[in-house]
């Protein structure tokens, strides 16, 4: 998809409005070039309408609906933790490339039916702020080298 300025756009559907990061969230996606949200689903619809005005798009009343908007690349999930496993099940059945604010899920019975749903679909990820802390990077280096 190209938007008027000949960029490619990346459309992404925003599924729950509840996590404490949904601020940053708008944020960045109102200042990444090619990033749109163009549908924003949250169990709650006041959540959904606030965020969906903020982010210049339309609130859905169902998942489905959310969904079916517009040639989608990706979804946020971006709801309560419980949410989780049926939102990403239901955007890794259309194939979406997937991220997930932490944490990801509330049991290891989720978080394995989460990767199973994602398994033949796209790309998956899940927010870790620490990413960057030494505690953490050392590690991925470790294993990324061989040596761990």
């Amino acid at each position: 998809m190209s938007s008027a300025d000949g960029m490619s756009t990346c459309d992404v559907v925003l599924l729950g409005a509840a996590h404490i990061h949904m601020r940053d969230l708008a944020r960045v996606v109102r200042i990444r070039p090619g990033v749109r949200v163009v549908a924003v689903w949250d169990h709650d619809p006041g959540p959904a309408e606030r965020w969906a005005s903020v982010l210049d798009t339309e609130a859905c009343a169902d998942v489905d609906t959310a969904l079916e908007a517009g040639a989608l690349r990706g979804a946020l999930v971006y709801s309560e933790t419980s949410r989780h496993r049926a939102l990403v099940s239901a955007a890794g059945r259309r194939g979406l490339a997937v991220f997930v604010e932490k944490p990801l899920a509330v049991s290891q019975t989720d978080a394995v039916a989460m990767s199973e749903a994602l398994a033949s679909g796209g790309l998956f990820s899940t927010g870790l702020f620490l990413r960057y802390a030494y505690a953490f990077q050392r590690p991925r280096d470790m294993v990324a080298s061989g040596d761990l």
